[in-house]
């Protein structure tokens, strides 16, 4: 009876490694935080983000959502959301090569009306839409639970100027 079952278990995971799974992996490798100023002196929030997909490439998608408090107690919210193509590079030097998944994402945020500005939450969610909706593959909140508590949280905020850029390595 042991074997049989043991039979059977070893069945069921062969079973599970080869069906096939369209839906596409990716993750966040890590979120670093940092100040700095933008090219026209600002102080500026920067948040630098290391994704990576696994399997086939897909067209991900980066939504990020920054609160930056000023000393005076002002607030400040913004969201932003970009897509990184993938394919074949089209032209240049490396015309022709295939991106690896591997994405190094540059987000400034910055409000001039705050002074001594500091980051106090932020989401960042990488994933890829389907029908018109955003699907979440993985994501990272610092001081709030999600994207719709943040949201929520800062109806009344003044508007916050966000920049999100995003550097792909290929093969």
């Amino acid at each position: 009876m042991e074997k049989i079952i043991s039979l059977l278990f070893a069945v069921c995971l062969s079973l599970n490694c080869f069906a096939g799974d369209d839906a596409p992996e990716g993750r966040i490798n890590s979120v670093n935080e940092m100040s700095g100023e933008n090219k026209r002196g600002e102080d500026i929030e920067i948040l630098k983000i290391n994704t990576i997909q696994s399997g086939e490439t897909f067209e991900a998608v980066m939504r990020i959502s920054m609160q930056l408090e000023g000393k005076n107690g002002n607030v400040a919210w913004g969201k932003t959301e970009q897509v990184q193509p993938v394919g074949k590079v089209k032209s240049g030097v490396y015309k022709g090569a295939s991106a690896t998944g591997a994405v190094v994402w540059t987000c400034e945020a910055g409000n001039s009306e705050l002074k001594h500005q500091k980051l106090k939450a932020y989401t960042v969610e990488y994933g890829y839409m389907k029908d018109g909706k955003f699907i979440v593959l993985d994501s990272e909140y610092d001081k709030v639970d999600s994207f719709e508590e943040i949201e929520q949280d800062n109806k009344d905020s003044a508007p916050l100027k966000i920049k999100l850029t995003y550097r792909y390595y290929i093969s």
